[in-house]
């Protein structure tokens, strides 16, 4: 039996995969907007119960040493690769020196402070397993189901089909 799997956002479809090309589309504009309506249903649920978006603070660029450098690179554009090599070196020399000397990490905590970790097993009383893994603003909810040899749950890949007794999600 012909399958259709057309995974995707609210915008483009990502992947198609074994389908009879009268029906194609069809299925294309059926599957579009199923997409849509789920990204809609979570665009509502984010406004309802979600934090607002983290404003990121970009960094000012020194103009006059952007030019010394695209000035040097143009030329001289085979340096590209010792460049790239310099810029990766100095990074990670002011993110160590930063750690070592100064004490403090990329997320501004210093060196002897930890992160609140929470681990709760049980959450889930129907699943085989289950936790809520916290720590900071990162969560986790992770759940285990067993199967049987004989009840396998086929997972449906983007090479080939697989089976799996044991899942993870």
């Amino acid at each position: 039996m012909p399958r259709l799997r057309a995974p995707g956002t609210a915008d483009p479809l990502n992947l198609i995969k074994e389908v009879l090309e009268a029906d194609m589309g069809k299925a294309l504009a059926f599957g579009k907007e199923q997409i849509k309506a789920l990204v809609k249903l979570q665009k509502d649920l984010q406004a309802k119960v979600g934090k607002p978006k983290v404003a990121v603070v970009k960094a000012v660029r020194n103009d006059a040493l952007y030019t010394q450098v695209q000035t040097a690179f143009a030329e001289k554009p085979e340096m590209k690769k010792d460049l790239v090599a310099c810029f990766g070196e100095l990074k990670e020399t002011l993110f160590r020196n930063a750690i070592l000397k100064q004490g403090v990490r990329l997320d501004g905590r210093k060196t002897d402070q930890i992160r609140p970790l929470n681990i709760e097993i049980g959450v889930l009383p129907a699943a085989h397993g289950s936790c809520l893994f916290t720590r900071s603003e990162t969560q986790a909810l992770v759940t285990t189901t067993l199967r049987t040899i004989n009840n396998t749950q086929i997972i449906v890949g983007l090479e080939e089909d697989y089976r799996k007794k044991i899942y993870l999600h």
